[in-house]
């Protein structure tokens, strides 16, 4: 994969949250529709006078109780209405934020609230300290560029050292922060802590310290190792 200059999740369309709202609010009705039928209120017969003495039922109450409760019914079907409109709008971003990652992400330093924090509500964002002097950090680039596709639900970027901080020394590069949440969960600098396994520093030793930190999906790596034809 390529470098991009930027990039971001597009708001969720919500065309298909109103949709979903419509059906689930069809589906209530209908329901609803088919217990009336069944209930025993139906049966009796509005236009012909009864014995109060008998059963002492009021109709009219009974026609009070009835709206009573269609509105509790309303208020349920709205609260229960709005919860599903919300989970759905976060499940919608999440798969739009998967759809977007992909692609290694070149940031600045003022980029970095929106790129790495805001970013990390959605998902994992993997970001790379580096120099292009620095032997390790042109390799963990090129495990980056691999990396990427393979694992979309995970934003990879990188900022050079002394972009994100102006005194950074080479040796503590290349450094890796995760962040998830909104925060850094995880701080590693150099190969050997980016890594895990013997050498080299690979993608596949790469992706191992990444499945260990639950970074990337371990199913998802699976499956896809039994997908891939033999060596």
């Amino acid at each position: 994969g390529g470098l991009v200059e930027d990039g971001g999740p597009s708001p969720p369309d919500l065309d298909d949250v109103d949709l979903m709202d419509l059906e689930l609010r069809r589906a209530i009705r209908r329901s609803r529709g088919e217990a009336a039928e069944e209930s025993p209120l139906d049966e009796i017969p509005r236009d012909e006078p009864r014995d109060r003495d008998d059963d002492d039922v009021d109709v009219d109450d009974d026609d009070d109780d009835d709206d009573e409760l269609d509105e509790d019914d309303e208020f349920c079907d709205d609260a229960f209405l709005a919860k599903y409109r919300e989970a759905r709008i976060s499940e919608l971003k999440e798969a739009d934020a998967k759809k977007k990652h992909g692609e290694v992400i070149e940031i600045s330093r003022d980029q970095w609230q929106r790129e790495v924090n805001d970013a990390s509500e959605t998902c994992w964002v993997f970001v790379h300290l580096y120099q292009d002097h620095v032997t390790d950090c042109v390799a963990l680039g090129r495990v980056m560029d691999e990396l990427a596709p393979k694992h979309a639900a995970v934003k990879f970027v990188r900022i050079r050292a002394t972009t994100a901080v102006e005194a950074w020394p080479d040796s503590n590069l290349p450094a890796v922060y995760l962040y998830r949440d909104g925060e850094m969960k995880h701080q590693l600098v150099g190969s050997r802590q980016i890594s895990a396994g013997p050498p080299p520093f690979n993608v596949a030793s790469v992706e191992r310290k990444l499945l260990e930190l639950g970074v990337v999906d371990a199913a998802a790596v699976r499956e896809r190792d039994a997908d891939a034809p033999p060596p």
